[in-house]
């Protein structure tokens, strides 16, 4: 449970379709501009965003005129909707500020997983490191911040959240390898590097998957087809890793 966990105080959740939950109520923020008015603050919890920042955030394609007294209203909005939490909504010159703590968020409570499941793994709990990684991935319902229109700053901030996501994702698979689950893993891997090509990590994954369950000439065939999607898509050939364990395979090294 996070620290931030109890009825009086509202959750964020970001990992997915922005909603907020209020005393253990799901609410769902309906308004785009509002989505976007309130993504702009969260983006930034506990820090006073400047009004400028949130106009260009709610019209990213030029404010109107009378944007300022529309930004009142849209504040106004989303503080009745929060109901007894619309407190956390406060005016604060030169703009306004969102009264919560990181712990408040759900990509917190990804991120906390992800560090206790690399605590395990480097200890040698395997297994604790996979419960914990899958508790992680489990928070995202979707893409970050998906139903929220977009501009500049918040692109940069699903961008960082989906890298760590795919990390995470990519440190649930070295776990599970270091468990010994060689055959289990290798539809997942194969699916990952189908939907992730250009992710040399997980390319590397299924070759020692695919070897380790006996299947050789497969982690070969597997190494060949991420050198060609490399060279196609970005005209590199693969990291030196890489290599390595395509060389380490081909002499029965690893």
């Amino acid at each position: 449970m996070s620290q931030g966990s109890g009825e009086s105080r509202p959750r964020f959740l970001v990992l997915g379709g922005l909603k907020v939950r209020v005393a253990g109520e799901l609410i769902a923020v309906r308004q785009p501009k509002r989505r976007a008015l309130l993504a702009a603050l969260l983006i930034r919890p506990g820090r006073v965003v400047p009004t400028r920042s949130l106009v260009r955030a709610v019209w990213p394609e030029g404010p109107p005129a009378s944007h300022r007294s529309n930004l009142r209203t849209h504040m106004r909005e989303l503080r009745r909707l929060l109901g007894p939490a619309g407190a956390v909504l406060r005016t604060r010159p030169p703009g306004y500020a969102l009264a919560v703590e990181p712990y408040d968020l759900d990509a917190y409570d990804f991120a906390a997983a992800v560090g206790e499941g690399r605590t395990a793994y480097a200890r040698g709990d395997f297994s604790t490191a996979i419960a914990r990684y899958e508790q992680a991935l489990d928070h995202w319902r979707g893409d970050a911040y998906e139903d929220v229109p977009r501009w500049p700053e918040l692109d940069n901030e699903i961008a960082m959240l989906a890298e760590q996501r795919l990390i995470a994702i990519e440190d649930l698979g070295d776990a599970r390898l270091s468990a010994g689950l060689h055959e289990e893993v290798v539809g997942d891997m194969r699916a990952l590097v189908t939907i992730h090509p250009l992710r040399e990590r997980l390319h590397g994954q299924l070759m020692v998957a695919l070897y380790r369950s006996g299947r050789q000439g497969d982690a070969v065939d597997a190494y060949h087809q991420a050198r060609t999607v490399l060279a196609n898509e970005l005209g590199v050939e693969p990291h030196p890793e890489l290599r390595r364990l395509h060389a380490a395979m081909l002499h029965g090294e690893i």
